[in-house]
């Protein structure tokens, strides 16, 4: 069975995965994909090649989730309704 071969996605400054301001310096970064049963995608450092993050499949859906989940507790709870947390 043939082995699949990483794959250059391309360059990103910023995206879902990569918010943290430690990833500043490292910036563009490179994004791989392996083709992994995992479907782990690599972010590489354009300044040093090193891999800065790497993110599968499920971990991306569960930060999704999160953020949902985050970004509905805070509608629900009318922070950004009323400007500011309710008491």
């Amino acid at each position: 069975m043939d082995t699949p071969k990483p794959r250059h996605v391309g360059l990103v400054q910023e995206d879902a995965f990569t918010h943290s301001r430690a990833l500043d310096a490292h910036r563009p970064l490179h994004v791989m994909q392996l083709g992994d049963a995992a479907s782990t995608r690599l972010y590489v450092s354009s300044l040093t090649g090193e891999v800065v993050r790497d993110a599968t499949r499920t971990g991306r859906l569960w930060n999704y989730a999160g953020a949902w989940i985050h970004w509905f507790y805070a509608l629900r709870s009318g922070v950004l309704a009323a400007g500011g947390p309710t008491s």
